[in-house]
């Protein structure tokens, strides 16, 4: 027995995750191996993630808590001068 996944329900669930996402800050994932655009990860995503790409077919997985960008502290400058990000 096939299962209907275009129930309005469904849509109405998808709709609220496409609002939900518009406003939130993204950064796409390359493939380690070929460099291609693997995904798209929002936010606050955490876990694992495994997929397979598209352009090279090797299966990657990924920890998203890891790949976390971090903000470069600034430096500070010697001898009382002004901070400096480099």
């Amino acid at each position: 027995m096939a299962r209907d996944y275009n129930t309005p329900e469904r849509m109405q669930e998808m709709l609220k995750a496409i609002r939900t996402t518009s406003t939130m800050a993204s950064r796409n994932v390359t493939c380690p191996y070929c460099g291609h655009r693997a995904f798209t990860v929002y936010e606050g995503a955490t876990g694992y993630l495994q997929t397979k790409c598209s352009k090279c077919r090797h299966i990657v997985s990924f920890n998203l808590v890891s790949m976390r960008r971090v903000k470069p502290k600034p430096r500070k400058a010697a001898a009382g001068g002004p901070l400096q990000n480099q």
